[in-house]
């Protein structure tokens, strides 16, 4: 914990409306305070990494879409952002 409030993290491999819901609830649990720091991972490029699965990565969670669309849904919840490769 962080000054008695919960550090969240959340491991995304999947679809991209999977990692917005992870920020939705960061957003609810910094709302209620409980939360201090939202921690979301996804992959870099996940194309890469599943050169053999084009298809199973069709609409998958990725650090750039994260980071352009995050500052665009507006939320006032600290999210620290990490692409992994």
């Amino acid at each position: 914990t962080f000054a008695d409030k919960l550090v969240q993290l959340e491991v995304q491999f999947g679809k991209v409306e999977l990692m917005f819901k992870d920020f939705c609830g960061f957003q609810i649990a910094y709302h209620e305070r409980r939360l201090a720091l939202g921690i979301e991972i996804v992959m870099d490029a996940p194309g890469d990494y599943f050169q053999h699965r084009k298809g199973a990565i069709s609409g998958m969670a990725y650090f750039d879409i994260a980071k352009q669309t995050l500052p665009a849904i507006g939320l006032d919840c600290p999210i620290w952002l990490i692409g992994i490769g």
